[in-house]
Parts: structure tokens; C-alpha cells; sequence
């Protein structure tokens, strides 16, 4: 079988990158790599403080008030464990993937395993953020419930309450399933590409 010379001319060193060039391209590489990582710490500093606000906007009149019931205020506590509990896990697993790839900068094979593995995080991220936002759907329609039964809120107010929630999940629902299916998904697909033709 002869060999296709398209095929020898791709492979042909008259067709592959200098030494300058690929330095450039690994420089790129990790500057986007850690950029990335960037973006994540900033995201999850923006969600820790909107959490801690909305801890401390609904615990805090629980705690001032006597009337407030035992179970509404577990209620709401457990509402508030699920999105703590993620980010923490969010940060302690992107602190570990840091750990498990320090040298993604020593060479484009090495960032190309950096962001592989960044990207199945990433996507885990997403899967949990779509488990959490399922579970808080049940929990969000009970805490309106107990509003409601509570006089807190009327009839009207709770129906105009379940409905904004579950515009805002839907519509994150859908951001998150482009994220997923339009942006992770082909660029793992790539990056394996890479990886395998490196």
C-alpha cells in the first residue's frame, strides 16, 4: 500500500512548527489555562458573597423573631446547606486539579492534559449545579408553602413568587445545558484531538 502523499507532506518537517513558534503557542496556552482558573476564583468569590448575603438576609429575622417555627427555620437552613456545600466542593476540587497538573505550563502536552482534565470538572460543575437546581425546586415551592401558611405571604404573592423561581431556573437551566452541550462538550472533543495527534 503506498503512502498518500498528502498525508507525507502534512507529517513532513518543511510543514511542521519551529521551536519559536511552539513556544509561543505553549506561552498562550498556559496564559489562557490559568486565566481560566482566574475566571473560576472569581466566580466562586461572587457566589460566596451572594450566598453569605442571602444566609444572613433570611437567618437573621429567624433568629430575631419568637414566632418563627423550628421547622421553618430548618427549612431554610437546609435550602442554604445545598449551595454552601457545593462551593465548597467546587473550590476544594479546582484546588486539587491544580495540585494534580502544577508543570501545565512546561509544555503543550502537559497544558493540553491541564485543560482536559479543567474541562471535566467543568462539566461536573455544571451537572451539579443542574442536580442542585432540581433538588431547590421542591424545597423553594415548600418554603413558599410555609410562607403562605405562616400568613407571610397571600395566595397571589406566592403564586407570583413560585413563578418568578421558576422563570430564573428555567431560564439558568437553559444556560447551562448550552454551556454544557454547545461550548464543554466540542472542546473536549478537540482537546482529545489534540492530545492524541501531539
Amino acid at each position: 500500500m503506498t503512502p498518500d502523499p498528502l498525508e507525507t507532506l502534512w507529517r513532513s518537517a518543511a510543514n511542521q512548527p519551529t521551536a519559536a513558534q511552539m513556544e509561543i503557542h505553549r506561552a498562550a496556552f498556559a496564559r489562557a489555562f490559568a486565566a481560566r482558573f482566574r475566571r473560576f476564583a472569581v466566580a466562586m468569590s461572587i457566589a460566596a458573597v451572594v450566598l453569605a448575603a442571602a444566609t444572613i438576609a433570611l437567618l437573621l429575622p429567624l433568629l430575631q423573631s419568637e414566632t418563627v417555627g423550628r421547622a421553618e427555620t430548618l427549612g431554610l437552613a437546609a435550602l442554604l446547606l445545598l449551595p454552601w456545600i457545593a462551593l465548597t466542593l467546587f473550590v476544594r476540587r479546582q484546588l486539587r486539579l491544580r495540585d494534580e497538573h502544577p508543570d501545565y505550563a512546561r509544555s503543550i502536552a502537559d497544558g493540553l492534559r491541564a485543560a482536559l482534565a479543567d474541562n471535566h470538572f467543568a462539566r461536573a460543575r455544571l451537572r451539579t449545579i443542574a442536580i442542585l437546581h432540581a433538588v431547590s425546586l421542591p424545597l423553594l415551592g415548600l418554603a413558599v408553602f410555609r410562607l403562605r401558611e405562616a400568613g407571610r405571604a397571600t395566595t397571589t404573592e406566592a403564586i407570583s413568587l413560585v413563578a418568578v423561581l421558576a422563570v430564573l431556573l428555567v431560564a439558568t437551566g437553559v444556560v447551562l445545558g448550552v454551556r454544557y452541550f454547545a461550548h464543554l462538550k466540542p472542546r473536549e472533543r478537540r482537546l482529545r484531538e489534540l492530545l492524541a495527534s501531539y
